[in-house]
């Protein structure tokens, strides 16, 4: 494990081959990795979704992807909340026989939908933020994959290898 983590090697799964050895009836083993797969730009179909959930495929649970959720959510849940409360005033509008009443219930519907509206924005944002950032973080890792690969070829990652002498 400390061997990958001074590799700094990328988001991903690594298969490690062991090949066993032996001279004068002492064992040993040699380990590398033999394989990797990661995780592409399909990834932010997670995403759309769920805002977050691509989040935290694409970088195998480092990042949770909770606050790009919340980012999503919170905007949304007050934009409906907005407009619920847009809906009321507009409702006291239309049944306002007072003139007064009427701007007032007026201006309140008005300010509330247009806050609804903002609060949509807000959300749609960070929403379209989070699947683009998945789409290329994913590309980045097949990119990335690309070179792993070519030095798994050439037996760059051996983690353990032991010379017979």
């Amino acid at each position: 494990l400390q061997f990958l983590n001074n590799q700094n090697l990328t988001y991903g799964t690594y298969i490690l081959t062991v090949k066993e050895k032996e001279l004068n009836d002492i064992k040993f083993k040699d380990i590398f990795i033999s394989n990797y797969t990661t995780r592409g730009p399909l990834t932010a179909l997670y995403s759309a979704v769920l805002p977050g959930w691509g989040t935290r495929r694409v970088t195998y649970n480092e990042k949770k992807g909770w606050n790009r959720f919340a980012l999503v959510v919170a905007p949304l849940a007050l934009s409906i909340l907005s407009k619920t409360i847009s809906n009321s005033y507009y409702n006291k509008y239309l049944n306002a026989s007072e003139q007064t009443e009427i701007d007032k219930s007026f201006s309140s519907a008005e300010f509330y939908n247009k806050s609804s509206m903002l609060w949509a924005g807000v959300g749609a944002v960070f929403y379209v933020y989070d699947f683009a950032w998945v789409f290329g973080k994913g590309l980045s890792n097949l990119s990335k994959k690309h070179k792993i690969k070519a030095k798994i070829k050439t037996a760059e990652y051996q983690i353990q290898t032991q010379i017979l002498k």
